[in-house]
């Protein structure tokens, strides 16, 4: 078992913070182990990096609406699947196949959020500059920015949650995981992709929307 001192010497090393709130979006930091490190504290220096790298970045989301932030919190929930998968066979105490599972969820609910602004960015403004004059675009426009709204708030909701917080905790070392992954707050659990309300607001605002929509790439 790891001694606190040790467990010091294998937290992550991270970039120094400005005073404040810190609203900027945070790449993971490097995970710095001694060599004597072993594979316990290995895993658990793992998960707490993993558990930083998606803390730094709720200021981002949810003060700053960066979509940077909600690219880098997936990143991290994405590392906690890996590191589950490469150290949880040997650490069953420790839940790896609910982290897992919740960290998949958590990823795939920020992801509407991701996905709606991929839609708006990066595919929409093709369509538009090659039919600047196709009915409906300027509906779809407004359509899309009231969804993009929505969802945004959406996830600052479940950052802010219980569900969220109890899974930080849990990857820190704290209490075991009290609910289950499918109880997102609100009772809505984005699990493929766009989700239908999201989708039946844009398609019936504009008559375009479902062919773009059908080409939706999964990010």
């Amino acid at each position: 078992m790891a001694t606190p001192n040790k467990l010091r010497l294998v937290l992550p090393e991270l970039p120094d913070s400005p005073p404040g709130p810190d609203t900027h979006p945070h790449k993971a930091g490097r995970v710095v182990l001694p060599a004597d490190a072993t594979t316990e504290e290995a895993y658990r220096a793992t998960l707490l990096n993993c558990a930083d790298h998606i803390a730094r970045n709720i200021g981002a989301i949810a003060e700053a609406r960066d979509h940077e932030g909600v690219h880098q919190a997936r990143v991290g929930l994405r590392r906690v699947r890996v590191a589950v998968t490469s150290f949880g066979e040997a650490f069953r105490a420790d839940m790896p196949e609910e982290l897992s599972e919740r960290a998949k969820v958590l990823a795939r609910s920020l992801g509407v959020t991701r996905e709606l602004d991929v839609f708006a960015t990066d595919m929409l403004p093709p369509v538009e500059e090659a039919m600047p004059n196709l009915t409906g675009l300027g509906v779809l426009k407004l359509a899309l920015e009231d969804v993009r709204a929505r969802a945004w708030t959406d996830s600052v909701a479940l950052l802010r949650s219980p569900l969220f917080t109890d899974f930080l905790r849990n990857l820190e070392g704290g209490t075991p995981l009290s609910r289950r992954s499918d109880e997102i707050e609100g009772g809505q659990c984005f699990r493929h992709g766009l989700p239908g309300d999201y989708r039946t607001s844009l398609s019936q605002n504009s008559p375009i929307a479902s062919s773009i929509l059908s080409s939706e790439r999964c990010v």
